[in-house]
């Protein structure tokens, strides 16, 4: 069989049998190397998708244990709110004390 392409004005001819085609026994080699990175391909996937699945069990988890939490202590809630109320009291007070200082700085 011959295979022609143009190049430049001119017809050139090439013979297929003069590109490198891999040969029978090649192909062979091939498809076990193919074969064993296809397995090995596999195998990450499945850890990948186990390491997953164990992390959104475990995510899950850790947010139902929250909720009941939550929800079994309203208490816990109110002091929270308590002791963050103190918070933004303290952070004010100390925003007054600085904006006076500066007041007086500029005097």
């Amino acid at each position: 069989a011959v295979v022609s392409t143009q190049s430049t004005g001119h017809e050139r001819r090439k013979d297929i049998r003069d590109v490198n085609l891999p040969t029978y026994t090649d192909i062979q080699q091939w498809k076990s190397v193919i074969a064993q990175l296809s397995r090995f391909l596999r195998l990450v996937d499945c850890l990948l998708l186990s390491l997953l699945r164990k992390l959104c069990a475990r995510a899950t988890t850790l947010l139902r244990d929250h909720l009941k939490l939550g929800v079994a202590s309203g208490e816990t809630l109110k002091k929270w709110e308590t002791i963050n109320e103190e918070i933004t009291k303290e952070n004010s007070d100390r925003v007054s004390i600085i904006k006076k200082k500066k007041k007086k700085k500029k005097k």
